[in-house]
């Protein structure tokens, strides 16, 4: 922008690269600028849109439903607007908020100075527990404020607790990987680490916003229009930019500074740094900040990390045509290394519910009898999956047996523990009588018990019967002819 509100340079992205992106010239800009970014890609993001919503004619919720999946994660820009883009208007405004999470995580940082003003009148207001923060015509206080409630299957819902126009403001919304809001707040010294857990995962970027002071009161702006920005992908590659504008100045006081080895950076009413953070390190479950230039006092710092899901298993069984009966019991057979494992079963069409957790570092046989629904008329199915699906190390699963028992079905049998029995039945044919018998393992030995077919003794005696009489009768004749003989 000049001095006199007017566009001074513009650039568009004219294509998403295999290595990177490219920017075109739109307008051509007067000076050479620094622009940092932080690029994110990768399998693990599967959606990414962009929108622009209007800010309502009332409070309470609004629906943003122009999606075509349900988000994990949004920021949201806005220089308070009342028209779509391309514009411009008096008085230098912007806001950049965030959410994330399965229950939203909300914060937000919005800044301003009014135009023509003397003494200056500028502002900034930056807090946890909201996304959108939009300043009032005079730059004196908030007067559109809002967070996200809720994700939805096509976009997300805001509650408003104030507005004040028709304002537009902007939005990238995102799905796939892990993603965190969170805060902290600078240190007074340059040796005290600065230490953010907790995460699940490790982190694989970061973007940290402030004003520099402490958090905001719930609708309630501080003095100056102070912010700073910056962003990291590890300890090496990180940079920050900040700007301050005093307020109540009879000329107007603003200063900015660039930082290419660090992710925070503090102004002084001097124009002077006076504050500068650094990313120490980037953890297994978070990242450690260190002072380079201890802040004169804590100042809030609210950040979006992005993670992987590359660690997360899901494995599924789908079986089709088991037989009906009374119960069916689905049996799992298996043991894991570090880390637990969720056996679920799904209740059709589309709720999965954890029925065995397989917590044995030996193996070890686990039981679930399906409800009615789980069992979808033959058709069940289920699914392993972690336990913790936000943990970024790898570990192993087990699995020597998956399988439906039903009570008309014959199982696998897996060793003698299992007890398995041999039966045999009687012919298909009611001469012969329906019972059956057979052999079978004790358990508490190894050896083998036998048990008769009752209607195989019903045959057998009449049979030895008949042979002892032939043998009578032989035995007879034999002495006849004998005696005949002499």
């Amino acid at each position: 922008m000049t001095t006199a509100g007017a566009i001074d340079g513009l650039a568009d992205l004219q294509s998403m690269d295999s290595g990177g992106f490219t920017l075109v010239i739109t307008d051509a800009f007067t000076i050479n600028l620094r622009v940092h970014y932080l690029a994110l890609g990768g399998s693990d993001l599967t959606n990414a849109a962009t929108g622009i919503l209007t800010e309502p004619g009332a409070t309470g919720n609004q629906d943003i439903t122009t999606l075509s999946f349900q988000p994990d994660a949004a920021i949201f820009f806005s220089s308070m607007v009342s028209a779509d883009p391309p514009g411009t208007q008096t008085d230098a405004t912007m806001m950049i908020g965030a959410a994330a999470g399965a229950t939203p995580a909300n914060a937000v940082w919005a800044g301003g100075s009014d135009n023509s003003i003397t003494p200056t009148q500028t502002v900034s207001y930056n807090r946890a527990g909201e996304s959108i923060a939009l300043l009032d015509t005079s730059i004196s206080g908030t007067d559109g404020r809002a967070s996200v409630s809720q994700w939805l299957s096509n976009g997300f819902r805001l509650n408003w607790a104030e507005r004040g126009g028709s304002r537009r403001v902007e939005y990238v919304a995102l799905k796939g990987g892990l993603y965190v809001v969170g805060d902290l707040l600078t240190g007074t010294d340059t040796t005290t680490p600065i230490v953010e857990s907790g995460f699940g995962f490790s982190p694989k970027a970061g973007l940290l916003l402030s004003n520099t002071q402490a958090q905001s009161s719930s609708d309630t702006v501080q003095n100056d229009d102070a912010w700073t920005a910056g962003a990291f992908t590890s300890s090496t590659e990180r940079g920050g930019q900040g700007t301050r504008d005093r307020d109540a100045q009879g000329t107007s006081q603003t200063a900015t500074s660039v930082q290419h080895s660090e992710a925070y950076v503090r102004l002084s009413t001097t124009d002077t740094v006076d504050g500068l953070m650094d990313i120490q390190s980037v953890d297994g479950d978070g990242f450690t900040s260190i002072m380079d230039d201890a802040d004169p006092s804590a100042a809030f710092v609210w950040y979006l990390a992005f993670g992987s899901k590359k660690a997360e298993l899901e494995v599924r069984y789908d079986w089709t045509g088991v037989p009906s009966g009374t119960s069916y019991v689905l049996k799992v057979k298996g043991y894991r290394t570090d880390e637990d494992f969720q056996v679920q079963v799904l209740t059709p069409p589309s709720t999965w519910n954890t029925r065995i957790t397989i917590t044995a570092t030996s193996n070890t046989l686990y039981e679930y009898t399906l409800a009615a629904a789980e069992y979808n008329s033959g058709a069940p199915s289920i699914r392993f999956v972690d336990a913790t699906p936000t943990d970024s190390t790898l570990s192993d699963l087990y699995i020597d047996l998956a399988v439906i028992a039903s009570t008309s079905s014959r199982l696998l049998v897996d060793s003698p523990a299992d007890n398995p029995t041999i039966v045999v039945r009687a012919p298909n044919n009611p001469s012969y009588g329906q019972t059956s018998g057979g052999v079978y393992w004790k358990p508490s030995a190894s050896s083998t018990h036998f048990f008769q077919i009752p209607e195989f003794q019903l045959i057998v005696i009449p049979i030895l019967a008949i042979l002892l009489f032939t043998m009578i009768c032989r035995r007879a004749r034999r002495r006849t002819d004998y005696q005949r003989a002499y």
